[in-house]
């Protein structure tokens, strides 16, 4: 028994056991404060007690999917946690005793719940810089489709990788050309080869 608890004490995230109808038996939170409530207050208590709609939409889910196959991994939900604010969590839902444990009526599922705010913010945070990237890229290249002048810009590598309509029409270059990024030598043999050179 000291062992099982130093091991449930080592375990970062929340471990719940629950039973094949939703209701939580045993719930292991190192932070109480992490939870949408009291642990006491869930014990014996349907998720859809417990959790807002849509959570318990994901876990209800969960739980059908881990009765079926007997794991689930990767499900996620946000909940409005007090002091806290919105916090998301990942879930992973295994049927008790091994995936392959035989199905019973009165049979039990583990379920880890980690906290993932850290990643899914990041990842709203990029989304956003890349939205505000390509807008800024398109606003780029309308300012410089727009120009009197012929615009063409290489990269690192010494290919084109933008150019506007009136570079081809300065330069009497086909499109097709243009599109298969061509290096400086590249386009001066075209040229060439069209005679636009004596």
């Amino acid at each position: 028994l000291a062992q099982q608890q130093a091991i449930l004490q080592a375990i970062p995230d929340i471990l719940i056991e629950i039973d094949g109808q939703g209701r939580y038996v045993f719930i292991h939170a190192p932070q109480d404060s992490l939870l949408v409530s009291p642990v006491s207050e869930q014990l014996g208590r349907h998720v859809s007690e417990v959790l807002p709609a849509e959570a318990a939409r994901v876990v209800l889910d969960a739980l059908a999917r881990a009765k079926q196959h007997g794991v689930v991994l990767g499900c996620e939900y946000a909940l409005q946690i007090p002091g806290h604010g919105e916090q998301w969590f990942g879930l992973s839902v295994s049927r008790k005793g091994g995936p392959q444990a035989q199905h019973t009526a009165d049979e039990r599922f583990i379920m880890l719940v980690r906290n993932i705010t850290d990643r899914v913010t990041a990842a709203h945070q990029l989304r956003e810089a890349n939205a505000l990237l390509a807008g800024r890229t398109d606003l780029l290249e309308v300012t410089l489709s727009s120009l009197s002048q012929g615009v063409v810009m290489y990269d690192p590598s010494g290919r084109a990788v933008f150019h506007n309509e009136r570079f081809l029409q300065l330069m009497d270059l086909p499109a097709e050309l243009m599109a298969r990024h061509p290096t400086l030598d590249e386009i001066v043999d075209h040229q060439f080869a069209q005679g636009a050179f004596p």
